[in-house]
């Protein structure tokens, strides 16, 4: 069978018996009344059609089909922003999708849709919802700062610092925020206790720094807090040497940086000389005249800190702060007269404004004078203000001496006002009067309730210390070591709580070693040659029912430490776990998990599945808990997600902290306030 003839022109001619269609082909047909000749191989087909010939126009072919391409690209392109534009606080144009020049901002224009939606979230209270819309913001517009920020903080109140601080470290690599950003990661960045994160943090800085050609301002203040860092290691001599760098030879940052590395370095006399030299370059400098009476109260140079704290007066009457720090001074120095006189001087100026007097409230307390902190009290009531500041600086001064019978009575008394204490007055109020009973009462269910309250992650390193330290001057080591164990799941990279834990540890030893000698048990506890016979006989006992049994081994077998022991450590830690799931022991396995954790990555995936046996066994405390644990150390873990999201489809918002301004909750109390003037930055 012959085909069709087939001829290709490259655009519509005329034709003799022939039109065409569409610009793109035409049917030659023979002449009607003429006669067609036909051999034996002529198609039957064609002589039934009548066509001699079928023409394509090529031109045509490529008019056709870049006309469907782009009605297919402009349908594609309808159809992606139909679905784009449903969603809220949409950032993406229709001329965004359809230009190709405009594909590279489409990754950046969704990533700002997602943020305005977590914008929504948090306005709503909503952080659950908020949490999976700022990853998938962040990861789309890496260089939003203001974002990244509030993403670390989230992870920071969920106590997974570890992602809060890689995320705060992987936004360098995009961008430079503005100086109020950077001293708010700062702060994030000071809260882990950590010098090497700290470290490590100024080191991008001031690298992203460079790379944009940041303000000078902002490159001050890095060298600022490295100098800052350097002494508070311990580093006189590296921190003297990046100041004389960074800062010139006027400059108070630099006078201030020389005195205290001689302080640090107990050379008192060129202190002493450096202030004098300060001093006389600039003799009515706030900076200057704040400063070294600081250094004068430290040194006990009475004489010149009264000078100092009388200057001021005259040359800031009007400012409030140098009532509160002058009294402050005074009281480091011994010199609890002239503090008195100085708050007596204070309240004629400003007895009649609350905000100085709830000001000064923090200041002195961090002295620990009560009677002073009364005093104000009585002025307060004096002009019908609300005391309760007054009571719980009150309270906390009894707690940092460490009078807790005189604590509880206050305890009792602002427990009458629980009521209509605002919300963060009542988490100090909590957390102080739950550490007071558990320090005047030995017993398990005072000393539980405060363990319950570190459970959650809302209190902040300086109200873990002020507990631990606490408990440990009240003899409940055993108690303070558990919160210890708590708080270095939420801190795992503070170096003070690892020196906390080590006191703890050596005052245990110390009660241990004084208690007589327990009589030795009636039966020894077998000892096993390797990991396979210990893993044999808890597996006997747990197929027996004897799970408390099979654990009293395998903490028998810990504390041995055989030779063996390291590598038996995964396997039969898996079978501790599942034990303490079905005694629903959540205290002691939130600690065995914790130390599961610390291993090989790999083991988050092997605790997932457990987490799923023990849901599936209808223990759904101890797999929300594991879950919740890998969390806090891969809060990007997709299979924890989905497993969260089906356990618990509503999570709880994370509490918010109090504010570090409180007595029991942040440093206040125990740091040294601001200056008068803020040093230039």
């Amino acid at each position: 069978m012959s085909a069709l003839p087939l001829r290709f022109v490259w655009k519509p001619q005329k034709l003799t018996n022939a039109k065409w269609r569409l610009g793109l082909f035409a049917l030659q047909r023979t002449r009607k009344g003429s006669e067609v000749v036909v051999n034996r191989q002529t198609d039957g087909l064609r002589r039934q059609l009548k066509i001699s010939a079928v023409f394509l126009s090529v031109r045509g072919l490529v008019v056709w089909s870049v006309s469907l391409a782009v009605v297919g690209y402009l349908s594609a392109a309808v159809l992606l922003y139909s679905t784009q534009s449903r969603q809220p606080h949409n950032q993406v144009a229709f001329t965004d999708i359809v230009f190709p020049w405009r594909w590279s901002e489409l990754h950046r224009l969704r990533g700002a849709t997602f943020l305005a939606q977590a914008d929504d979230k948090l306005a709503a209270g909503d952080i659950g919802g908020a949490l999976p819309l700022l990853r998938i913001g962040v990861a789309k517009l890496p260089s939003d700062w203001e974002h990244r920020h509030i993403l670390a903080q989230l992870y920071t109140l969920m106590r997974a610092p570890a992602a809060a601080h890689k995320l705060v470290f992987e936004g360098f690599a995009h961008g430079y925020p503005d100086l109020e950003r950077l001293r708010a990661l700062q702060r994030i960045m000071a809260d882990s206790d950590s010098p090497e994160l700290q470290e490590r943090f100024l080191t991008l800085a001031r690298e992203a720094h460079a790379r944009a050609d940041g303000p000078a301002a902002d490159l001050r203040q890095i060298h600022i807090w490295r100098v800052q860092l350097l002494l508070s290691q311990d580093r006189p001599d590296e921190a003297v040497a990046l100041a004389r760098e960074a800062f010139s030879p006027d400059d108070a940052n630099l006078r201030m940086s020389l005195i205290r590395a001689a302080l640090k370095r107990d050379d008192r006399a060129e202190a002493v000389r450096l202030c004098a030299e300060w001093a006389a370059a600039a003799p009515d400098d706030p900076v200057m005249l704040f400063y070294v009476a600081a250094i004068h109260a430290e040194t006990g140079d009475r004489a010149g800190l009264h000078a100092n704290v009388r200057r001021l007066r005259e040359l800031n009457p009007l400012d409030r702060r140098v009532i509160g720090q002058g009294v402050q001074l005074y009281l480091q120095a011994g010199m609890e007269e002239r503090a008195k006189e100085l708050l007596e001087e204070g309240f004629l100026w400003f007895s009649s404004e609350r905000k100085a007097l709830e000001s000064w409230l923090p200041l002195i307390a961090a002295r620990e004078n009560e009677a002073l902190l009364l005093r104000i009290e009585e002025v307060m009531t004096d002009h019908g203000f609300d005391t309760t500041d007054a009571l719980l600086w009150r309270l906390h001064v009894r707690i940092l001496r460490r009078e807790w019978a005189r604590a509880a009575d206050l305890a009792g008394l602002l427990a009458g006002r629980v009521d209509k204490l605002e919300p963060t007055q009542k988490s100090v109020f909590e957390l102080s009067e739950a550490l007071v009973n558990a320090c005047v009462d030995g017993g398990g269910g005072t000393q539980q309730q405060l363990v319950t309250l570190f459970r959650s992650p809302r209190y902040r390193m300086s109200s873990l210390r002020l507990v631990i330290e606490g408990l440990l001057a009240a003899g409940r080591a055993e108690t303070a070591r558990e919160i210890a164990t708590l708080g270095r799941g939420h801190f795992p990279e503070s170096t003070e709580l690892a020196e906390l834990t080590a006191r703890i540890d050596q005052r245990l030893a110390e009660a241990a070693a004084a208690r007589p000698a327990a009589p030795a048990p009636a039966e020894t506890v077998p000892t096993y040659d390797d990991a396979g016979a210990l893993l044999a006989e808890v597996d006997r006992l747990v197929a027996a029912k004897q799970g408390a049994e099979a654990l009293r081994l395998i903490a028998t077998t810990r504390r041995q430490a055989p030779s063996w022991w390291p590598a038996a450590q995964e396997p039969v830690a898996r079978r501790e776990l599942t034990l303490l799931a079905e005694t629903g022991d959540l205290s002691m396995l939130q600690l065995r998990v914790r130390e599961y954790l610390r291993g090989e990555p790999a083991r988050r995936a092997t605790l997932l599945e457990l987490a799923a046996r023990w849901h599936a066994a209808d223990q759904p405390k101890a797999a929300l808990l594991a879950v919740r644990e890998v969390l806090k150390l891969a809060p990007d873990d997709t299979a924890a997600l989905n497993l969260q999201k089906t356990w618990d489809p509503a999570p709880t918002p994370a509490p918010t902290p109090a504010p570090a301004t409180k007595p029991a909750e942040a440093g206040a109390a125990t740091e040294t306030p601001p200056a008068v003037v803020a040093p230039t930055s």
